[in-house]
């Protein structure tokens, strides 16, 4: 076998390390090439590319993981060299973090605030060292061609060629195209929300990932908690409660909507996702008090999500479930 236990990984012969370099630089790549080129497992290549190096890394195989990290990017480098830097950063980062984390015994808490911290520093880096080398605003030039993008988008040949089998009155389409301009040209607002949101769940597989990964070596991680069992200190319900107080200032004090209103859209966003989340778990462990069949509890949490008038129940859930504790989980006071 290719892997083996990691009290004998630094013992394998020269050909066996080589062989398993080869297969964890093959794996780096391949996750690279999903990233950029499957749609939406963005979040999923993210989560996994440091994790064959942070591997090597920890087995004190440095070499290895600085020649795993560079070749499984080296593509990148004929695309953008700024961004396939950063991405190297990011990967050795990560694995550097939890060469710290395992040796110093750190709080789960404090290892995914880490790796999420690993994710959101490559994102501001990459976009101010790509304003300093183009000597121009990255974020207000890609504003800038979405802002143009959506204000032609009556142009769209798209849209032409199927504009008349769907809105024969063009009264009616130039109301639909104005409603879906001005919700377009709201969305970058809530960037910052939705971004919080990737990088959180990224940093939670890449903690599962290398959790699977890194214990076939024996080596030991915190293990998250069962998903039945995820829970929320009460203290995070402030959260939601402050991005309520955003969104109801600008309602008694005009001067202040747009900021207070983007402000408190994004707080929501991040806080009602977190207990979204958490509701889904609390319904799984009803589920597993009733001794529900996991392909049922599936089906039913999928259909939920796609309608969404039932999807919007579970935050609250989550939310109440802070003070009923309908799991009856034992809580510190």
């Amino acid at each position: 076998m290719l892997f083996r236990p990691f009290e004998n990984l630094n013992n394998e012969n020269e050909d066996t390390k080589k062989a398993n370099l080869l297969l964890m630089m093959f794996f780096t790549a391949i996750t690279l090439a999903a990233m950029i080129f499957v749609p939406f497992v963005g979040f999923v290549g993210l989560a996994f590319i440091p994790v064959p190096v942070t591997l090597l890394f920890i087995s004190n195989r440095y070499r290895d993981a600085i020649i795993c990290a560079i070749a499984g990017v080296l593509i990148l480098f004929v695309f953008n060299y700024v961004l396939a830097i950063i991405l190297l950063a990011m990967i050795c980062a990560v694995a550097i973090n939890y060469k710290y984390i395992i040796s110093r015994n750190k709080k789960l808490s404090y290892r995914l605030l880490s790796i999420f911290a690993s994710f959101v520093i490559a994102v501001l880096l990459f976009l101010l060292i790509d304003s300093l080398i183009l000597k121009q605003n990255v974020v207000k030039e890609v504003l800038r061609t979405y802002n143009g993008y959506v204000d032609n988008i009556s142009q769209d040949p798209l849209l032409k060629n199927y504009q008349s089998l769907f809105f024969p009155d063009s009264a009616q389409l130039n109301e639909v195209i104005g409603q879906t301009q001005g919700f377009l040209k709201y969305m970058p607002v809530l960037v910052p929300g939705f971004a919080a949101a990737f990088f959180g769940f990224s940093a939670v597989l890449n903690y599962c990932f290398s959790f699977i990964i890194l214990k076939k070596y024996n080596i030991k991680l915190e293990a998250m908690p069962p998903f039945k069992d995820w829970d929320l200190n009460w203290n995070f319900c402030w959260g939601v409660i402050a991005g309520i107080i955003f969104l109801i200032i600008p309602k008694f004090n005009p001067l202040y909507d747009g900021i207070l209103d983007a402000i408190g859209y994004n707080i929501i966003i991040v806080f009602g996702l977190l207990y979204l989340v958490l509701g889904t778990a609390v319904l799984w462990g009803l589920f597993d008090k009733f001794k529900v069949r996991v392909s049922v509890r599936v089906i039913i949490i999928v259909v939920m999500f796609i309608l969404f008038g039932f999807v919007a129940v579970l935050p609250v859930v989550g939310l109440i479930d802070i003070w009923a504790n309908f799991r009856k989980l034992v809580r510190s006071p």
